[in-house]
């Protein structure tokens, strides 16, 4: 079993197949705006929202922390709304690639893609 505990979810049978039906060697952990799970494919497309092979409570946990960026980061000035805890936020992302990296074994590279921390933090 991987690192979380699943009650009925299925198992991965295999490494899991990015939407041009190849098995991708880099699962990218990102945020985007308005996208609900923050994975993306090496050929830089987003992989399926049904993307089942990962447990659901790390499917939720994704999408909870890519909503928490969609409320709390504001595009158009680069900045993070007032009091938000951005170095908590950022832990949230290395948990969750760690728990990625364990569910999907050495043969994919989990790779946390932090583009939102060149931009200005909350004063």
């Amino acid at each position: 079993m991987g690192a979380e505990e699943r009650k009925g979810a299925r198992m991965p049978t295999a490494v899991p197949e990015d939407a041009a039906g190849a098995t991708p060697r880099t699962v990218r952990l990102m945020n985007e705006y308005t996208v609900e799970l923050p994975l993306w494919a090496e050929d830089g497309l987003p992989l399926p929202e049904t993307w089942d092979i990962l447990p659901t409570g790390l499917l939720a946990d994704l999408r909870t922390w890519a909503q928490g960026f969609n409320d709390a980061y504001d595009g158009e000035t680069g900045t993070w709304s007032p009091g938000f805890d951005v170095d908590a936020y950022f832990g949230t992302a290395e948990g969750l690639r760690d728990r990625l990296q364990a569910e999907l074994g050495p043969e994919v590279a989990v790779v946390w893609h932090r583009w939102e921390s060149a931009r200005v933090r909350p004063r």
